[in-house]
C-alpha cells in the first residue's frame, strides 16, 4: 500500500479573534462554533505538535539518564506576504499588539489542507515582523505564534 501523503500546496491558515467554551470539535462549543477568517498569503506553515523536552540525571555510579520531562506545545514559525489590509493578518496582529494579560491576546488557529485534514489550536502571537530581504524579494511577515499548553485538537 503507498503511503498516504499529501502536498502542502492548498493548505490554508484561519484565524478566530475568540477561544472555544471546550477544545474540541464539538460543533456548539467546540473549535467549530467559532467564526474563521482565512489569513492570507503565507510561502510556508511551521510545525505544530506537542515535544517532550528530555531531561538528564547524573547517577553517581551509573552514569547520565535521560528521562522525558514536561511537554512543550511549541511555536508556529510563518512567514508570507505582508498584507496590512488582509483581515486574518489584522486579527493576529489585534492579538500580538493588545494589553498583556488580556484576553485579546489569545487567538484560535486553524491549519487545514485540501483533504480536510488540520489542527486546531490557541496561540498567542509573540513576533510581528516586516522582513524586507533584498532588491529582488518580496516583503513578507515573519510571525510566532506560541501554542497554549494543551490546546492543539488534530482532526
Amino acid at each position: 500500500m503507498a503511503p498516504n501523503i499529501r502536498p502542502t500546496a492548498g493548505t490554508k491558515m484561519y484565524v478566530s479573534a475568540a477561544v472555544p467554551s471546550t477544545l474540541d470539535t464539538n460543533a456548539t462549543t467546540g473549535y467549530p462554533s467559532l467564526t474563521w477568517t482565512e489569513v492570507k498569503g503565507f510561502s510556508n506553515f511551521g510545525e505544530i505538535g506537542d515535544m517532550d523536552e528530555v531531561g538528564n540525571f547524573d547517577l553517581i555510579d551509573g552514569g547520565r539518564t535521560k528521562y522525558r520531562a514536561i511537554t512543550d506545545p511549541g511555536e508556529v514559525e510563518n512567514s508570507g506576504a505582508d498584507y496590512p489590509t488582509d483581515p486574518g493578518q489584522i486579527i493576529l496582529k489585534d492579538a500580538k499588539f493588545s494589553p498583556r494579560g488580556s484576553t485579546a491576546e489569545k487567538v484560535s488557529i486553524r491549519i487545514e489542507d485540501e483533504a480536510g485534514i488540520g489542527t486546531y489550536a490557541v496561540v498567542l502571537v509573540s513576533k510581528w515582523r516586516r522582513v524586507y530581504g533584498g532588491a529582488s524579494d518580496i516583503q513578507v511577515r515573519a510571525m510566532t505564534l506560541p501554542i497554549i499548553a494543551g490546546t492543539i485538537v488534530e482532526y
